[in-house]
């Protein structure tokens, strides 16, 4: 078992939690009773996801990406949009971020 931080937030309040974790665990994000499995996956640029996939961030951010884009230029960002406030997101790494999908049930 390894050590993991988890971090929670809710409207904005940030809440972190030390648990045991054993690698490959199936974890499950309940939002307002929706359910949402965490995968252990491997992970993908922003680009590699499929449009209308909700996706999480190493650092914990929630969204779904949209399929369209902040520009008709190429290599603009894909349109995300934030689970936890409905606006949209904007990554450091734009199209590069790290993100791993989210089933949802």
């Amino acid at each position: 078992m390894s050590m993991q931080k988890i971090q929670l937030m809710i409207n904005g309040q940030t809440y972190y939690y030390i648990n045991q974790i054993q690698a490959g665990s199936k974890v499950t994000l309940v939002i307002d009773g929706k359910e949402y499995d965490i995968h252990d996956d491997k992970r993908i640029t922003l680009l590699e996801l499929r449009p209308g996939a909700v996706f999480v961030t190493d650092d914990g951010v929630y969204a779904v990406k949209s399929e369209y884009r902040y520009s008709s230029h190429p290599t603009a960002q894909c349109e995300c949009i934030l689970l936890d406030s409905g606006e949209y997101a904007h990554f450091t790494n734009g199209n590069q971020t790290m993100v791993r999908e989210v089933q949802v049930k």
